[in-house]
């Protein structure tokens, strides 16, 4: 993260966006080990939408994301940034986590753990590789465990905090068809074009 740099883009974008009656909407993905006080602060000034990449608790987010050339836990470093971020909580526009889905994940437990962050949407990102029939299979029993949990906490509104499920809530509710959509690499089962051998 580069704040000086963030600040004179977004002061460009507003400028190129003056008068024309557009907004400018800023949203930025991090890991969120270089969230210090003065960083939050410009976040929030902009009405950043801010996505944390945190793949659960440390044990299996340091594994995934080692910190680098750093004694310290990457999540460590992660969560001091949440901390920060939680006091502009209120003037972003949103909090959004991604967290994949590899070989060896346990998205319950990644949900459990995301949760205590209160966030506005969680999206399992899958990531294909390896033996697709059975990481699919796996994801998808992995993400039924995470919807009952969802329901179970929070009903329907939990529900639409999990991505993709909340645009499937609102596609349903508004009664809309969806065409021509393939969600290739965001849905809850990917295809892969090889044959078996």
């Amino acid at each position: 993260l580069y704040p000086e740099e963030i600040r004179l883009i977004s002061r460009y974008a507003r400028l190129m966006a003056a008068g024309s009656g557009t907004h400018v909407k800023f949203s930025i993905i991090t890991n969120g080990t270089r969230l210090d006080s003065e960083t939050c602060e410009l976040l929030a000034d902009l009405e950043a939408q801010v996505t944390i990449s945190l793949d659960g608790p440390p044990e299996w987010n340091d594994q995934a994301r080692p910190a680098k050339g750093k004694s310290q836990s990457s999540t460590a470093m992660t969560v001091a940034g949440l901390e920060n971020l939680q006091k502009v909580r209120s003037r972003l526009n949103l909090l959004t986590f991604n967290t994949v889905f590899i070989e060896g994940s346990d998205l319950l437990q990644n949900y459990r753990y995301l949760r205590q962050w209160k966030p506005d949407a969680i999206n399992f990102i899958y990531d294909l590789k390896g033996d697709e029939q059975r990481l699919n299979q796996a994801y998808l029993t992995q993400m039924k465990a995470v919807l009952n949990e969802a329901w179970l906490t929070g009903g329907a509104e939990e529900l639409r905090r999990i991505s993709p499920f909340a645009s499937y809530l609102s596609a349903l509710e508004r009664q809309a068809r969806k065409l021509n959509h393939c969600g290739a690499g965001r849905a809850p089962a990917a295809v892969s074009p090889r044959r078996p051998k």
